[in-house]
């Protein structure tokens, strides 16, 4: 399934994402953030390996990592 998302792409949230904040070794500190509706997200068709085994996402802020399940709750692709 993950093999349909290994494209380069921009993706944007469809509602408020609440999350772990992890540190730049990816250990996670025991906070959270909320990512608001409508933050747009670039989608890397490079190699990489997530810890949750599903997505890796960009943005000018901040990067994401989630399962696809999630990815798909979560994220519509931008067109255009």
């Amino acid at each position: 399934m993950l093999e349909k998302y290994n494209v380069e792409g921009h993706y944007k949230l469809k509602k408020d994402y609440t999350c772990e904040v992890c540190d730049g070794d990816g250990g996670h500190t025991g906070e959270e953030m909320t990512v608001k509706k409508g933050t747009i997200f670039q989608l890397s068709g490079k190699s990489w390996i997530t810890i949750y085994d599903g997505v890796k996402l960009d943005s000018d802020n901040e990067w994401l990592e989630m399962d696809t399940e999630t990815f798909e709750e979560y994220f519509e692709g931008v067109t255009g």
